[in-house]
Formats: structure tokens, sequence, C-alpha cells
């Protein structure tokens, strides 16, 4: 059906169907094919939760540098991407800051949720049920990351790591560290890039109306199972420029960003084929239940929450009570989320960045990222590690720890 459709276009409309001529090699590569084809070794790993998802995992296990390539244990990283990505955006070019880590001397590990591109898969329940899809913030939290730390350290003998997440990638990291107190002591620093918390900036234009409705309207949409899986199609149907001019504009529609600092339209068409990928609605609904409510908050089961009095109220995530040290990037035109009552909320001694100008897509994508933030971001993970190496200095050896 696509082949027959592109063609069709194609004749019809040869301006807009026409050959590509933005195509890049890279844009149909997995993560493993991307790190390659740059030249760094890449490995698969999985790990299973409690509650039954495989979840995929990527590791640069050390750098393409001829020096670095010493088989001494490395200090690990932790990426995590944001809502309806997968661990492609984090290498998906050169300058990229998973390369960057490996060429610093990390053993850098790729994070996937549940039911991306790279995780979805589950020993009882198939994709085609409502049930595989019946996950949200939470389980993301109290699951995929606790699991995915605890894999990590094992495997590279090692008591900490540093975690760094974009996005739902850091609100997903704010929700286990507060839930999850034993979690702080893994993890050394983390580094939130555009973090997302009360979602203040979803209370516009067409999110605004799905909050009025109820989030929960959104069922009504999409069903209950993958939200907006027709992207996949148009993404096969539509030449990359004719799609990277479709996410410019929705993201204009849905959240007022100009994605300037992204750069041109061959670059967009490049990032943007590595931008979408499968979640739950619930997952959506969940954010959409956050920017309602005005509470960095669990799920509510409650279809009634906009109500006055009510007899069961759902669980804040106690962000004040991490105590793990953080360095938070954010722009000064990110109006997604609430900043200023994350920064209340946050241990006292957070390295602070406000880059301004930056969007939220900015943080991992702007064109000069790899030198207002990336830097920044290698420089407090290797400060957090030695001081970490200090601190452990008289603790057991790497075979201990493996036990």
């Amino acid at each position: 059906l696509v082949h027959y459709m592109n063609t069709k276009f194609t004749t019809l409309f040869p301006r807009l169907w026409g050959p590509d001529e933005v195509e890049d090699i890279t844009m149909d590569m997995t993560t493993t094919e991307l790190i390659e084809h740059f030249g760094y070794l890449s490995e698969e790993h999985f790990v299973q939760t409690n509650d039954g998802y495989c979840l995929g995992l990527q590791r640069i296990p050390h750098s393409k540098n001829v020096n670095n390539k010493t088989t001494a244990p490395r200090p690990a990283v932790l990426l995590m991407h944001g809502l309806m990505q997968n661990s492609e955006v984090w290498v998906c070019t050169r300058e990229a800051l998973a390369y960057q880590l490996s060429d610093s001397g990390y053993d850098v590990w790729l994070g996937n949720i549940r039911g991306n591109k790279y995780s979805c898969k589950h020993v009882q329940y198939k994709p085609f049920e409502s049930k595989f899809w019946d996950y949200s913030l939470d389980e993301m939290a109290m699951y995929d990351l606790p699991h995915t730390i605890d894999y990590i350290l094992r495997h590279t003998c090692n008591r900490q790591l540093s975690y760094v997440g974009f996005s739902q990638g850091t609100g997903a990291a704010f929700a286990c560290l507060s839930m999850l107190p034993h979690m702080n002591d893994k993890i050394n620093l983390f580094v939130a890039l555009s973090p997302a918390s009360k979602a203040r900036g979803l209370k516009q234009g067409m999110l605004q109306t799905f909050i009025n409705m109820a989030p929960e309207s959104l069922f009504l949409i999409f069903g209950t199972r993958a939200v907006l899986s027709i992207s996949l199609f148009w993404r096969s149907v539509l030449t990359r420029r004719m799609y990277a001019r479709v996410i410019d504009q929705s993201c204009r529609v849905l959240f007022d960003w100009n994605m300037r600092n992204i750069g041109d339209i061959r670059r967009k068409a490049l990032l943007y084929a590595h931008l979408f990928s499968l979640c739950s609605v619930k997952t959506v609904a969940h954010w959409l239940q956050i920017a309602a409510c005005d509470r960095f908050q669990q799920y509510d089961e409650n279809q009634d929450f906009k109500k006055g009095y009510r007899g069961i109220v759902p669980h804040s995530y106690p962000v004040a009570q991490i105590t793990c040290k953080m360095a938070l990037f954010y722009g000064g035109a990110d109006e997604l989320t609430d900043l200023k009552w994350l920064l209340r909320q946050v241990p006292k001694g957070t390295h602070q960045y406000m880059i301004p100008d930056y969007e939220h897509l900015d943080c991992i994508w702007a064109t000069d990222a790899h030198e207002k933030v990336f830097p920044k971001v290698v420089s407090h993970i290797q400060q957090a590690t030695a001081a970490a190496e200090l601190a452990d200095s008289d603790g057991p050896d790497s075979f201990d720890r493996c036990m």
C-alpha cells in the first residue's frame, strides 16, 4: 500500500513527492547501526522488569580512540530519552553527547522505556492487547529505571552510575528517586536536560482543549493502546523534507516552538527521522493530568478528578526528598514545564544552567549544543565520578561489588 501510494503521489505531485534531496543513509539506521556507523563498538542488552516487560539496552563500552581502549572497568553513564522517543536520539549525529562521553572514558548505556521501538515486548501480553499499554509514568519510575540501573551496576561491577535524562527521562527519574529513596545511593549525579515535572506549558492551544475535556478524553479519541501510531505510516509515505515540515508545524501549533536552533531542513529531516517512537495513551493522559491538576503526581485512576472534595487523592512525587547530586540544564525559551517550582524543590547546591533562546528539544539537538551544553555535562560527570571514587576508595574491591 505504501509503495503504491508513493508511486501515485510521485506522479501526481512531483515537486512534493519527487526524489528527496535531503536523504541520508543514517535516517533509517537503528541505534546499534548508528553507533557502528560513527566508528564505535556497540552491544545489545535486555532487561526484564518484575511486571514482565523486556527492555532493550544499547551500550558503547569504550571510545573508538585507540588510547582509550583499555580493559579496565570504566565509570558508567545511563542516558534516558524523552516522551515518544527511543535511544536513537542520543547517537544520531557525529557530535552527540553519547560519543563525547565515550571519548571521555565512560561506559555509555542507552536506555529504552517500555513500549518503544526497542522495548515492545512482554512475557505475557502482546502489543495488540490493551493490557500491554496499561502503564504511565508510575511504572517507568517504579520498574523501568530501577531494573535498568541495577542491571548496569551488576554488569559493570560499579557501585554507582551517572544518570542523564532528557524531558520525560528526567520526569521518570524525579519520580523514581523521590519514591524509592535507596535509588539515590546508586546515582552519583543526575543530569536533567530540559527537565520535566509540573507541565505548565501543556495548558495552551489544542492541548488545553484536552485538559478542559478531561485528560481521559484521549482514550475516546486514540483508544487504550499506543498513541499516534499512524505517525509511523506517514513517516513512510511522506518525503523526508515534508515529514520534517509537518513535525515543525505540529510543534508550533502544540507548543509554540519555533525550532530554529535545530538547524536547516536537511538537519531537521535527519533528526526527526529518529524522533517518534510508540508510547501508551495512558502516559500522555498522565502528563495532561499533571498539567490539569498543577501537581507533579502519580496517575489518577479516578475519572472524576476535577470535582471539589474527593475521597481519594493521588500521591504527589516528593521531589524535595531527593538526595543525590543534580545538575539542571534548561532553555530560556522553554515553557513546557514549571521550572520555578522545580528549582525550589531540588537539593541545595544543585547546579543550574539556563541557555538563552533554547527551547525544549535544543538541549540535545541544537546545532551548538555540543559547545554550550555537552562539555559542561561531561565536566560535571567527571567531577561527580572523581568524588565518588574518592569516597569509595576504602570500600570493597570490584570483585565484591559484582557479588
